[in-house]
């Protein structure tokens, strides 16, 4: 049994291993997919270098070299398979979210080593990468969009950047069809309300009062239910430990409404834009818990 585990060997057996492919003729690995997948996993949540894995805790007998584990990763990130898993397992457990109201927020990320699409940011006096994020009205992180350089304002592009995190919500069958969406006064545009009406989603904007004599009569603003974008920020944005609702990092132990999410795990923020692969051809999104099952969202960069 290795030494260090993320998931339990019957989880990843049942849940992950069944959605990517394995060769039916030729090569095959003739190490344990189960505890290849724990290796990928591991590396992923501690965010160590691929050559430092501790590869002789993380399988039971000898284990494969870090190529031949990094290998697996990258041919299954090619075929995007990660991203399947991601929308089959979200599609399963849709009946244990909110959606009575949605959040999207964007958040700004640290980049002192460089890397794509990394600028100056003035207010955070450093060079960020910002993603956009989407909720449930219990604060879990569903999707995010491609994150983009830091010297960009929110409404940058907003049209394009808001596809991706709603439709992969659409693509793990989830209805957006009337779910209303909080944002605060920095999306407070034209181009983000078409483009969340145009998925039929109700647009729920915090006026921003530096758009002067722009007449925002015809569009919704529902001071109660903006009041609720608190719980993004509480679950999302801010440690559920010593410093709760510290803007800048994530939660440890965010919990359902039912407490079912009592699993639930988001990387640091830090990791989002970490280069996964030697050739910097792939970047990790985000990868969270739910009952001890595993949501995925990769993007090829």
């Amino acid at each position: 049994m290795p030494e260090y585990t993320v998931f339990d060997k019957d989880t990843i057996k049942s849940e992950i291993v069944p959605c990517l492919s394995i060769a039916k003729r030729g090569f095959t690995s003739k190490f344990n997919l189960v505890e290849i997948v724990n290796a990928i996993l591991y590396k992923l949540r501690s965010g160590c270098q691929w050559r430092l894995l501790p590869i002789g805790h993380l399988f039971s007998s000898k284990g494969p070299s870090w190529n031949t584990v990094f290998h697996h990763y990258r041919k299954w990130s090619v075929r995007e398979e990660w991203q399947k898993i991601y929308s089959i397992i979200l599609n399963t457990d849709k009946s244990r979210l909110d959606l009575s109201l949605s959040h999207i927020d964007g958040s700004h990320t640290p980049a002192y080593r460089g890397g794509e699409k990394v600028e100056y940011q003035g207010r955070k006096k450093c060079r960020t990468t910002n993603a956009l994020f989407l909720s449930d009205n219990q604060g879990i992180p569903l999707t995010m969009s491609e994150p983009q350089a830091g010297n960009h304002a929110d409404l940058y592009e907003i049209g394009d950047r808001v596809d991706e995190p709603v439709g992969q919500l659409t693509k793990a069958d989830i209805a957006v069809d009337g779910l209303f969406c909080n944002l605060d006064a920095g999306f407070d545009g034209k181009q983000l309300r078409s483009a969340l009406t145009s998925y039929g989603m109700i647009p729920n904007v915090c006026p921003n009062p530096r758009n002067g004599g722009e007449n925002t009569e015809e569009w919704l603003y529902d001071e109660e239910m903006y009041k609720h974008r608190w719980k993004m920020n509480a679950q999302m944005l801010g440690w559920m430990g010593s410093k709760p609702f510290s803007h800048g990092s994530t939660p440890q132990y965010p919990v359902g409404k039912d407490g079912t999410f009592s699993h639930l795990s988001l990387f640091p923020l830090k990791f989002f834009t970490i280069q996964i692969s030697l050739n910097n051809f792939y970047k990790l999104k985000f990868i969270y818990v739910v009952d001890s099952k595993i949501l995925f969202n990769f993007v090829s960069g």
